[in-house]
């Protein structure tokens, strides 16, 4: 009787499934296709902004590291791992970025540095063979601020948590770390008891758990009372090459260059090309012997040598006759001699105005250097190559910002440009920031990367434009399209609350002893650019462009003044051939800028006043025209070959010309600045918007955006309902400016994907049969070269029915076996009730996930579970029975 209902109830299941399946197969939908063709329609779908141009946003007021410390970043396994001093206490912090998926991570603290104040104490890492990370740092000269703190990643290519290990030595500084081939790590730093310094090392064989000598250090090098600067150690076989300086006691100043480098074989130290010193190399043998270049009565800063893949030195250091008057000069080791000094290009300072390079070649080199911008520490970031014979100018990565040109305001500046051990293209050098001086969070910097792609972003931090934009986001962008965000027009509509953007650096300067100090990142912009000042003193907020305009140009912006209180307040935009303040000033512009200046100045009335600067000096054109106030207020520069014009308007359609002015000697490129300045008792506000360069063109890095993408507003599908094609219109496509990838998403997450670049024609559909059911979404992602964009003008996505037959054949698959396992369970054993039971809830998932139908799965579900606990049931008093009869084990 049991075994009878047992048929029945399988029987009965079985006919349930059968007859269920026909759930699975409804009638097939109509298509449905959905088109995005308007601004409005672009705008309803997700822009992207894939990240800020830096990593790290809080480098200390003085240098994240120094020149004599190396290395501060290392490739290993995929990732690029950097070290620096952040926050005002100088804490060490270390951050990863991960190649493949082109992230960084979160920054964690390394070492709480008991150096605050003293920059002197920067950081190196290295990746040793197995992949634990070692940090150095923390040391300089004697006492306890001597004392070189170690830190080990707890575990491979993880910077998230760090064993404190002991120190290595005291009364040092300048850490250098490097790892011969048997994993052998090697550490060089100076130790100094006043008043002269020796460089010695110290060696692991263990991973640092051990450092020999066991007391003590090898001492290698010696200046004899006086002291010396050693430069990035880079190891060949088994010598570890090493460049260095002196400092001459008398006053304290650097001068010649010498290369030797240590056989780690014999612990002997040589000069090229036979010269053996013993252990240790004396600075009167280094004069006779390792001399490359005498300097004379020039002093020398930032030497830095690299090595070619035979071994061979090459030499890039900064050498001049004064503090401002510097030169990069190049030599290298042809394998029998130096050659004769080459001048690369000048720059202005000589603490941390230094460089790094890469060697491919002996014809093939790439340098980073940092050369004339504002006076002063720092300048711009310049790439230049070497094609064996001759050093070129590529191109200038970041303008120096600066201040007024004096070291009380320094602005900011970028210095030391920094080289990962075993650099990446992708990733090839990082450039810090200087920042303001002192120690708050008004004083941070912050890091760029840099690499074969241009910058290496960073999602974390948004970039204040969005990668592809609108009319809404450019209004020069044409109606109803979407393209790359560049410098040709801004409608600050993208929300950003520190100033600085893609597009824009925020900068400022006060006056008067007794001004309050304001940044104009602490401002919130929400709708148009605001500045809001609620001193009683001079405040000057504003900001300029990361781009050049160049040609005859059309450059107009939007200006409004919000309120006023008592006191002057101004309007002014700039074009000047570098990124400095907006300013008609004498003294304030640093003596080589030039351009043209636009102000209005509000009293009582609106004073228009035009002006043009050349070499920091600044010459009034014509007279000034004073008006009712005027705002809103739209002003407008023009340039047709050598003739400048300056226009005002109260609606950006109808203008009057103000001034006009010829000058034959006018740069050929500008940046753009703008800016309000305040002088009363407070608030003032004003906003500036509708940036447009309607005539010119653009110049310099990155004057489009190189990758973004757009995604569609998510459209509901059936289960058997999928997306069957997408037709694109565009224009302006070339292999350099492609439609990268289109990709299907359901359920906000990506299922296919066409990766081929479409690189011309006006239209394009491609097919798909892509899972269906949820909410169906279509991604198209553009790529250019920084120069240029593609074009999107419309996305059509259809939904149709799709093909179900393979689906439904594993389904089918996946029932009759289960079908059989039922059989199974209940005419033989429970145990392959339990299986069944299993193997149902599977098949539940797989219905659900395969074809979107909840009835059927949930019914498969509840035919599974209660089977499976059926089976324990009965598996149970079989056991309870055994017991009873005595025949359980």
């Amino acid at each position: 009787m049991r075994y009878s209902s047992r048929t029945f109830i399988s029987l009965l299941m079985i006919a349930g499934l059968l007859s269920g399946v026909v759930l699975v197969a409804p009638p097939a939908a109509a298509a449905l296709s959905v088109t995005w063709t308007s601004t409005v329609d672009f705008d309803g779908g997700t822009k992207s902004d894939s990240g800020n141009r830096y990593f790290a946003a809080n480098v200390v007021g003085d240098t994240p590291w120094n020149g004599a410390t190396y290395p501060v970043a290392v490739y290993w396994s995929g990732s690029t791992y950097v070290v620096w001093q952040g926050d005002g206490d100088y804490k060490i912090y270390a951050a990863r970025y991960v190649h493949g998926t082109q992230t960084w991570s979160t920054a964690v603290v390394v070492a709480v540095n008991p150096l605050a104040g003293d920059g002197h104490g920067s950081p190196a890492i290295i990746a040793d063979q197995l992949g634990y990370l070692h940090v150095f740092c923390c040391a300089h000269i004697g006492g306890a601020a001597g004392n070189l703190l170690y830190r080990r990643s707890v575990s491979p290519g993880d910077i998230t948590v760090w064993d404190v290990m002991s120190n290595i030595d005291t009364e040092v500084t300048y850490p250098e770390v490097a790892m011969m081939a048997n994993g052998t790590l090697y550490l060089v730093y100076g130790f100094h008891p006043i008043p002269e310094r020796t460089w010695a090392y110290r060696f692991s064989t263990d991973g640092g758990t051990t450092w020999y000598p066991v007391a003590g250090r090898n001492e290698f090098l010696k200046f004899n009372g006086t002291t010396g600067y050693s430069s990035l150690v880079e190891r060949y076989g088994d010598r570890l090459y090493f460049a260095f300086n002196r400092v001459n006691p008398g006053n304290s100043e650097r001068y010649d260059v010498y290369v030797g480098y240590l056989n780690m074989t014999t612990q002997h130290v040589w000069c090229l090309p036979t010269f053996d010193a013993g252990l240790k190399l004396y600075i009167e043998q280094a004069q006779a012997n390792c001399r490359v270049h005498n300097s004379g009565a020039w002093t020398v800063y930032g030497v830095v040598p690299h090595l070619d893949s035979s071994g061979n030195p090459y030499l890039i250091y900064q050498v001049g006759s004064s503090q401002t008057i510097r030169y990069f000069n190049f030599t290298r080791w042809t394998g029998s001699v130096w050659t004769d000094p080459v001048q690369i290009t000048t720059t202005d300072y000589t603490n941390n105005n230094d460089m790094d390079f890469i060697v491919y070649s002996s014809t093939d080199i790439e340098a980073f250097l940092i050369a004339n911008g504002k006076p002063g520490q720092g300048g711009d970031v310049q790439r230049w190559t070497w094609d064996g014979a001759t050093w070129f100018q590529q191109e200038t990565l970041l303008f120096d910002v600066g201040g007024r040109g004096n070291p009380t305001d320094p602005g900011r500046t970028y210095v030391l440009p920094m080289v990962p051990l075993n650099a990446q293209s992708d990733l090839k050098v990082l450039v810090p920031e200087r920042g303001w001086l002192g120690l708050n969070s008004d004083a941070w910097g912050r890091i760029f990367a840099w690499g074969e792609s241009g910058f290496v972003l960073d999602n974390r931090y948004t970039s204040g434009v969005y990668d592809i934009e609108t009319s809404t986001d450019d209004a020069l962008v044409a109606s109803g399209t979407v393209e790359f965000a560049s410098g040709k027009g801004d409608t600050f509509s993208y929300a950003d609350a520190n100033g600085d953007t893609w597009r824009w650096i925020a900068f400022n300067r006060t006056d008067g002893a007794t001004s309050l100090a304001k940044r104009c990142n602490s401002i919130e912009i929400l709708s148009g650019i605001a500045t809001a000042n609620t001193t009683a003193t001079f405040v000057e907020c504003g900001w300029s462009s990361n781009f050049r305009v160049a040609g005859d140009f059309d450059v107009r912006l939007k200006a409004t003044l919000d309120y006023k209180a008592p006191g002057n307040t101004q309007r002014a935009i700039c074009l000047y051939d570098q990124p400095t303040e907006c300013s008609n000033t004498a003294g304030v512009l640093p003596v080589s800028t030039d351009g043209i200046f636009y102000r209005v100045l509000e009293t009582a009335s609106s004073n228009f006043a035009a002006f043009n600067v050349s070499a920091g000096t600044v010459t009034q054109v014509g007279t000034t025209t004073t008006v009712a106030t005027v705002t809103p207020l739209w002003v407008r520069l023009t340039r047709a070959t050598n003739t400048f014009t300056f226009f005002r308007s109260s609606d950006g359609s109808a203008w009057t010309q103000d001034e006009q002015f010829i000058r034959g000697d006018a740069p050929s490129a500008f940046f753009v600045s703008f800016v309000e300045l305040f002088s009363g008792t407070g608030p003032s506000q004003v906003s500036f918007d509708n940036y447009q360069l309607v005539a010119g063109s653009l110049t310099g890095i990155e004057t489009y955006k190189r990758s973004g993408s757009w995604t569609s507003p998510p459209i509901a599908a059936d289960w058997d309902e999928a997306v069957t094609s997408i037709t694109l219109q565009h224009s302006n496509l070339t292999a350099d400016t492609p439609i990268d990838k289109v990709e299907i998403l359901r359920d906000f997450q990506v299922i296919e994907t066409y990766d081929t670049n479409l690189t011309s024609g006006s239209e394009t559909t491609l097919s798909f049969n892509a899972a269906g059911g949820g909410y169906m979404q279509v991604r198209v992602t553009l790529a250019g070269n920084g120069s240029a964009s593609p074009t999107l003008e419309s996305v059509q996505m259809t939904i149709g029915a799709r093909d179900v037959t393979s689906e439904l054949v594993e389904l089918l698959l996946w029932l009759f076996l289960w079908i059989a396992t039922v059989v199974l369970a209940f005419a033989s054993q429970p145990i392959f009730g339990i299986i069944s039971g299993i193997f149902g809830s599977f098949t539940a998932y797989d219905v659900f996930t395969l074809t979107g139908n909840l009835p059927l799965s949930l019914g498969v579900l509840m035919i599974a579970l209660p089977l499976m606990a059926f089976s324990f049931g009965e598996f149970y008093k079989k056991m309870t029975q055994s017991e009873e009869s005595g025949t359980g084990g």
